[in-house]
C-alpha cells in the first residue's frame, strides 16, 4: 500500500517523489518505510545536461537507512550516503531502486 506526494516539474516525470509504504490490511496495517526519490534531478551548476536519480529509503522498525543510486550525471565528483566515517562497513549491500518495489 502506498501514499505519495509528488513534486514533478516536467512531462518526462522529473521531480521529487515521497512515498510512504504500508503493510497489512485493516487493523493490522502499519507504516514501515518512507522512500524519497529524486528522479532525473538536475544539479546546480551542472551544465552537462545530464540528470541523476537517487533514492533514500528510511525503514521505521529496523532503523535502516539506505541510499540507492540510479543513473548519475558524469559531472558528479563524489557520491555520499549514511556513514559513521569509518569506511565501507562489512555488511554493506548495493541495492537497485527496482528491487525495493518487491518488498
Amino acid at each position: 500500500y502506498l501514499t505519495d506526494l509528488t513534486f514533478a516539474d516536467g512531462a518526462d516525470g522529473a521531480g521529487v517523489y515521497v512515498t510512504h509504504l504500508f503493510s497489512g490490511e485493516g487493523p493490522t496495517r502499519r507504516a514501515y518505510a518512507t522512500a524519497i526519490t529524486y528522479y532525473k534531478a538536475r544539479g546546480d551548476g551542472d551544465e552537462s545536461g545530464a540528470t541523476s536519480t537517487v533514492q533514500a529509503f528510511l525503514e521505521y522498525y529496523t532503523n535502516k537507512t539506505r541510499v540507492v543510486y540510479g543513473a548519475l550525471s558524469p559531472a558528479l565528483r563524489a557520491v555520499t550516503g549514511p556513514s559513521r566515517g569509518l569506511g565501507v562497513p562489512d555488511d554493506f549491500e548495493t541495492t537497485s531502486i527496482s528491487s525495493l518495489l518487491t518488498v
